[in-house]
C-alpha cells in the first residue's frame, strides 16, 4: 500500500510534465480524452 505522502510526491513531480498545477486541471485533462 502506498502512503498518501508518496502519492502526493509523485503527483507533484508529474504535474509540470503534464502542464498542470493541481488535481482539478489533471482531472480536466484526463476527462477530455
Amino acid at each position: 500500500m502506498l502512503s498518501p505522502r508518496t502519492v502526493s510526491s509523485h503527483l507533484y513531480n508529474v504535474y509540470p510534465k503534464l502542464g498542470v498545477s493541481n488535481r482539478n486541471q489533471l482531472r480536466h485533462l484526463l476527462g477530455d480524452r
